[in-house]
């Protein structure tokens, strides 16, 4: 089980980072959707040309959504392993506090 909590913080640490990188991609798009807005005929993507300037800026609305959405779950899916990393780790510490608490009681009855 020790091992299982090991695992689980640097599973952790790796969703941390997909986590930062996932919200970097969003905000460039963001700062690449401003500029769309900023100027929508000098904005072209070469493989992008065949649409409209419409069409392109509700790609570039969708591309965004969804990077939102990729960030997000990478956010929960951190949080996530870090909520079962501390599962885990209660887990772990139970037995010796139970054990603990049962020989405090059990010198407190024999001292009586």
């Amino acid at each position: 089980m020790q091992e299982r909590a090991r695992n689980g913080i640097a599973d952790a640490d790796a969703l941390k980072k997909n986590a930062a990188l996932a919200e970097q991609e969003w905000e460039e798009k963001k700062r690449e959707q401003k500029t769309f807005r900023a100027n929508p005929a000098a904005y072209q993507i070469a493989d992008r040309k065949k649409f409209s300037i419409k069409q392109q800026g509700e790609l570039l609305d969708a591309e965004e959504q969804l990077l939102g959405y990729k960030k997000s779950l990478q956010m929960l899916r951190s949080s996530k392993q870090i909520l079962k990393g501390s599962i885990l780790s209660s887990r772990l510490k139970l037995p010796s506090l139970f054990s603990s608490s049962l020989k405090k009681k059990k010198n407190m009855c024999s001292r009586s």
